[in-house]
């Protein structure tokens, strides 16, 4: 189990307890943690063994993982198997971090590159062919450590993957533009006060993104504007039919193609805070 957390303001703690297996809830002792960076300061290896059963005991099915620290690689290691058997091991997976920098917009930035790892095993249950590679890269900025970039993989020898970026702006935190391996992108270029984007930009043919081009609404782009606001008279606010709550809010949208491409979309989304008890929005 890994547990991170970010802390905003105050005092850097965190308190985290378990229960089960016969233990009533209580706070896991220092013995039983170690930080992910030192992994040779606690157990090197974990074993799971997990029972799925769909109505019938008699018929249940057991998962064997294991999970190991692999000195040499300096990665984590999970076998995954229907039984203890080294034999039988039909996936490992391998997880590594490296510590490196990013620059964004000229200011460097530490950051941590996440190497997930897909082996076919080889006849003695060991990582062998490797299957697929993903490496997602994390930045450390002031307000947390969002994902920038992830790369996928095809084997060990793809030198041409597939890659997906995400930036944002150092200071507020919001998403500013997204590019899938396909080269298709999203730019964000406008949000209200509340944090909402206003106004999104998307590539329509093969055109590239360029933020520095202040006309960039007017090219051969797909833009979305959006509109936030709340209901201040109680007439005004929507019920909804199957549970007779009240909305107080809602974003109007519209949808502008390139010129000759056809006519503006409209359309709104109700909105309504996340409930803290069912967890619905």
């Amino acid at each position: 189990m890994t547990v991170t957390y970010f802390e905003g303001s105050g005092g850097e703690q965190i308190d985290v307890s378990f229960e089960g297996g016969g233990l009533s809830k209580q706070e896991i002792p220092a013995a039983n943690l170690f930080h992910a960076d030192d992994p040779a300061a606690g157990e090197q290896e974990f074993e799971l063994v997990v029972s799925q059963f769909d109505g019938d005991l008699d018929a249940a099915q057991n998962r064997y993982w294991r999970y190991a620290y692999e000195a040499d690689e300096a990665a984590w290691t999970l076998f995954s198997a229907p039984t203890p058997a080294a034999g039988d091991v039909l996936s490992i997976e391998r997880l590594a971090e490296t510590q490196t920098t990013r620059q964004i917009e000229g200011q460097s930035y530490d950051a941590v590159e996440r190497t997930r790892t897909i082996h076919a095993p080889d006849s003695a249950g060991q990582p062998g062919e490797v299957v697929s590679k993903t490496v997602e890269t994390h930045v450390h900025l002031p307000w947390g450590r969002p994902l920038v970039e992830r790369a996928v993989y095809d084997s060990a020898t793809d030198s041409d993957p597939e890659v997906t970026t995400w930036s944002y702006d150092p200071n507020s935190g919001q998403l500013e533009s997204t590019t899938d391996a396909m080269g298709h992108w999203t730019y964000h270029s406008d949000y209200d006060d509340h944090g909402y984007a206003t106004e999104t930009i998307e590539a329509f043919g093969d055109n590239e993104l360029d933020t520095s081009n202040p006309n960039l609404a007017a090219e051969n782009v797909l833009t979305e504007y959006s509109e936030y606001r709340e209901w201040g008279d109680a007439d005004e606010r929507i019920t909804l039919p199957t549970s007779g709550e009240t909305l107080t809010s809602v974003r109007t949208r519209r949808i502008t193609p390139p010129s000759g491409e056809g006519d503006a979309v409209y359309g709104y989304d109700f909105v309504r805070p996340l409930s803290a008890t069912d967890g619905t929005a």
